[in-house]
């Protein structure tokens, strides 16, 4: 883990320990997509990963600390066919709690947000060449690589093989 310097004030910066690569890779997508095609579909999406990213760094995202340790373990098994009733007995509350809660939190279902962390984690893992989308696939959950293009482009507007040409000009 590398030691990164992020000001929170300017008269008060702080250490805080980051892995800074998924950032880094964000924003590189971005550059590229700005200086290549520049498609604004795709530029949003690339803000919106940039954005959750820095979120995460600063620990802004979400206020209810249940929700923050939850989202933490779906992150690291993003692969785990993940259901509400298990994110719920996760969090130890009833599934239509944990839906109210992410609704108020974070303006979507727990299933959407689990959806969102994949297709995010997608990207940042399609905007190297060092997977292929079948092995992005199934690093993010989906055993069938198809259903994993569909719904990529559901969330995105772009094929994944699209998107990675775009992002790696």
């Amino acid at each position: 883990m590398k030691m990164m310097r992020i000001p929170l004030l300017p008269w008060c910066p702080v250490l805080l320990q980051v892995e800074p690569q998924e950032l880094f890779l964000a924003l590189e997508g971005l550059y590229h997509e700005y200086m290549g095609m520049a498609e604004e579909a795709v530029m949003q999406q690339w803000a919106q990963l940039i954005q959750m990213y820095a979120q995460r760094i600063m620990g802004l995202q979400i206020s209810d600390v249940r929700l923050q340790r939850l989202w933490k373990q779906v992150d690291v098994n993003l692969a785990h066919e993940w259901n509400l009733e298990e994110l719920a007995a996760l969090v130890g509350i009833s599934s239509e709690h944990l839906r109210r809660l992410c609704q108020q939190q974070i303006g979507q279902s727990p299933m959407k947000q689990v959806t969102a962390m994949r297709m995010r984690r997608a990207m940042a893992l399609l905007s190297s060449d060092s997977y292929s989308i079948e092995a992005v696939a199934s690093r993010v959950g989906y055993e069938n690589p198809f259903a994993f293009s569909t719904a990529f482009k559901r969330y995105t507007g772009v094929a994944p093989s699209l998107y990675r040409q775009h992002g790696s000009k």
